[in-house]
Formats: C-alpha cells, sequence, structure tokens
C-alpha cells in the first residue's frame, strides 16, 4: 500500500502579509514559516484543539470572509 503527499495551494492575504510583517520575534517568523511549508507539502504535523470556543463563530465568518477573497 502507497503513501501518497498531496501539495496544498497557500494563499497569502494582505491581512495575513501585515500581521505576519509585524511580528518583531524572528524565531516566532522562522517556525510559523517553516510550519506553512510544511503544511503546504500536506504534512500537517501533530495537530491538537487549543483554547476556548468563545470566538469561533467570528473566526470562522471571518477565515470565510478572507477565502471569498481569494
Amino acid at each position: 500500500m502507497g503513501y501518497t503527499q498531496h501539495m496544498i495551494e497557500v494563499r497569502e492575504t494582505d491581512e495575513y502579509r501585515r500581521w505576519f510583517e509585524g511580528l518583531r520575534d524572528r524565531s516566532a517568523r522562522f517556525r510559523i514559516g517553516a510550519r506553512i511549508r510544511r503544511v503546504s507539502l500536506g504534512n500537517y504535523g501533530d495537530i491538537k484543539p487549543f483554547g476556548d470556543k468563545s470566538t469561533r463563530r467570528r473566526d470562522i465568518e471571518r477565515a470565510q470572509e478572507l477565502a471569498r477573497g481569494l
């Protein structure tokens, strides 16, 4: 049985770019960039749920809005 890895198309929004460029912690920028590159190659790593869900609905709506603009 073979394992097929799929490429994921990652698109950068202006909002993300502004946030990322505003990060002052170079180590954090490197780790985030590396994680995004791994995801683009289909490697999601060790994904765990975290945090509370108080903003989930708003976050999902914002993500959908951003996706429509791509």
